[in-house]
């Protein structure tokens, strides 16, 4: 009897998991997991079936389902390009923008390069003005060295506004400002048209003094401290047979700025390169919102961190 019982139970047992799998979803065979395209099938284990209403499906354990992978979770996170735009800081975007913008009127022919360029004699006889502005627009036509100065701006006039002049968008701008200015005479005695990338380079170099330590991968080839990182674009701008003038001018111009901000006041000289208050109501009337410390705290609180000792001091005869 016990031999006879075995055949008819294994039987039924089959039955019953033949009925249960063509009762399932195609996709809960073959030991794939559903639960994740909303089922509610899982397999936890090769022979063990759970269906919608059992334990497991009101209960999922840990084993009942498999983990999801971090690919897909990085998926569900992602941001999306329209909420990627928003989160930029405001001064960075909107050169951004302006230098895409630029470049598309420019490839499509909307506008003649020409009509761009610094050209001094248009600015004085035609009163042109917009000269003094559109040639830190032009990055070129769209290409790779478009696509490598465009994430310029991204690594490091973002770091820069957001980290660096974290709560002063008005000095960030005034730096922007300053720069454009002083590479004015550069391009008159070099005759450079456009005046994009010695711009990019100047911040490039800033952000290299304000963070001298940081790691950077050079085309994903080579790592260097960031203290050397305008110097090594510069030999690649050589490597390539390309003019290193306008890197040069850049590197100059970011220089001057970092040593009258930061190095000369460091060693006893006055600050020469406040915000003014004529700039920062012109910067705020345009939109540009944000700031809530000033330069003059922001430079106590820099002084503050290169004291030799950091301790705490009390003054002597006092309670």
């Amino acid at each position: 009897a016990p031999r006879t019982g075995a055949p008819q139970r294994e039987r039924e047992r089959k039955g019953s998991r033949q009925a249960q799998e063509v009762s399932a979803p195609e996709g809960a065979r073959g030991g794939q997991v559903c639960a994740s395209a909303g089922t509610g099938w899982t397999r936890r284990r090769p022979g063990t079936l759970d269906t919608p209403g059992s334990r497991t499906d009101e209960r999922p354990s840990r084993r009942a389902r498999q983990p999801i992978s971090p690919g897909a979770r990085c998926v569900r996170q992602m941001a999306t390009p329209g909420e990627w735009y928003a989160s930029l800081p405001v001064v960075t975007r909107t050169w951004g923008t302006a230098c895409v913008a630029t470049t598309a009127a420019l490839s499509f022919g909307m506008v003649t390069p020409y009509t761009l360029l610094l050209d001094f004699g248009a600015i004085v006889k035609k009163f042109e003005i917009w000269r003094l502005v559109t040639p830190y627009l032009v990055l070129g036509g769209f290409g790779f060295p478009f696509l490598m100065n465009l994430l310029f701006i991204m690594n490091y006039a973002v770091p820069l506004e957001v980290a660096t002049f974290e709560g002063r968008k008005a000095d960030f701008g005034y730096m922007l400002f300053v720069g454009m200015v002083a590479m004015l005479p550069f391009a008159w005695t070099l005759s450079m048209p456009f005046t994009a990338v010695p711009l990019v380079f100047m911040l490039m170099y800033v952000w290299s003094r304000y963070n001298p330590n940081s790691q950077v991968s050079l085309y994903g080839v080579l790592k260097l401290q960031s203290f050397y990182l305008p110097w090594a674009m510069v030999a690649i701008t050589m490597l390539l047979g390309n003019d290193p003038i306008p890197d040069l001018v850049g590197i100059a111009v970011g220089h001057v700025y970092y040593f009258l901000v930061e190095l000369y006041p460091r060693a006893g000289g006055p600050a020469l390169l406040n915000t003014p208050k004529w700039f920062e109501s012109m910067f705020f009337s345009l939109g540009f919102r944000g700031d809530t410390t000033t330069r003059a705290q922001a430079q106590a609180q820099r002084a503050a961190g290169f004291r030799a000792f950091g301790g705490g001091g009390r003054r002597l005869g006092g309670d």
